[in-house]
């Protein structure tokens, strides 16, 4: 994962490529895009993730930590344990599965950029939703109150869930253009770490073309792959690529992801209802 400039967004993306990370993306892919399931059995979920390098017990241990996060409800069945998405959870993946499968996710914006000031210390259990929130919707942080994203971006309708009512009055949202003494490459830079960013579609598109061609089961592919592209939608959040390089690889990205993901989609759908017939 990329370096960042400040220790919260070092520490969120961290966690972004943890286990948790794989777990969200099974249940966006086999319970929040389902029309049938309305939970997934503890036994599934293992035997699903069975390829991706992660232990039973890791499995155990982080499903645990997301009921306790709110992002998951579990209820038994006798012996047998069954977990769903909370509302805090639906509404976490419902904010990044517009950007994960958008027409362009790394659409340039235009000249206006969004600013948010956080006067007030979050409580621990909102702070990691909302900072994951942002950086899906294109936030960085400049420090540890002022965040920044191109665009003009819907604040509210981002994190208007998660902040108690009266904290409202402690955010700060501006839509603001960089004056002409600041240079647009400079602002950018203050915020993200262009080159890390940059190493990391080069990365996405190595290991992933000629994918098709792998010896992993299709779901466990198409699991790593969307795991993959979620942490790299919010290192980019759609910066002005033509402004830092002619050659910007995000492009490139966003025409492997769609290929494979289109071409894996239905293979995996299959795969997993055999494991829920036959585990």
């Amino acid at each position: 994962m990329i370096k960042s400039k400040n220790s919260q967004q070092t520490e969120n993306r961290q966690d972004l490529s943890s286990t948790q990370s794989i777990l969200l993306t099974l249940f966006g892919l086999f319970l929040f895009d389902s029309k049938e399931r309305e939970y997934l059995q503890t036994r599934w979920i293992v035997a699903a993730l069975s390829h991706t390098g992660l232990s039973e017990n890791a499995i155990r241990t982080t499903l645990n930590r997301m009921v306790k996060r709110n992002l998951l409800l579990r209820r038994q069945s006798g012996r047998i344990s069954l977990f769903s998405l909370s509302k805090e959870g639906q509404k976490l993946l419902s904010h990044g599965h517009e950007r994960i499968y958008s027409e362009a996710p790394f659409s340039e914006k235009d000249k206006k950029w969004t600013l948010l000031n956080v006067s007030s210390t979050l409580a621990k259990n909102i702070r990691y939703q909302f900072e994951v929130r942002l950086q899906l919707g294109g936030f960085a942080a400049i420090d540890s109150r002022l965040w920044i994203a191109p665009g003009n971006v819907d604040v509210i309708a981002l994190i208007h869930d998660l902040i108690p009512h009266g904290l409202f009055d402690s955010l700060y949202i501006f839509q603001a253009e960089p004056t002409q003494n600041l240079k647009t490459d400079q602002l950018i830079n203050k915020a993200w770490d262009i080159e890390q960013i940059r190493l990391m579609h080069h990365r996405f598109i190595k290991h992933w073309t000629g994918a098709s061609t792998t010896n992993k089961c299709t779901l466990t592919n198409i699991i790593q792959l969307v795991n993959d592209w979620t942490n790299l939608l919010c290192c980019d959040p759609g910066l002005p690529g033509a402004q830092i390089d002619a050659q910007w690889p995000a492009k490139h990205s966003e025409i492997i992801f769609k290929q494979l993901y289109q071409s894996w989609r239905h293979k995996a759908e299959e795969e997993f209802n055999l494991i829920e017939r036959t585990i």
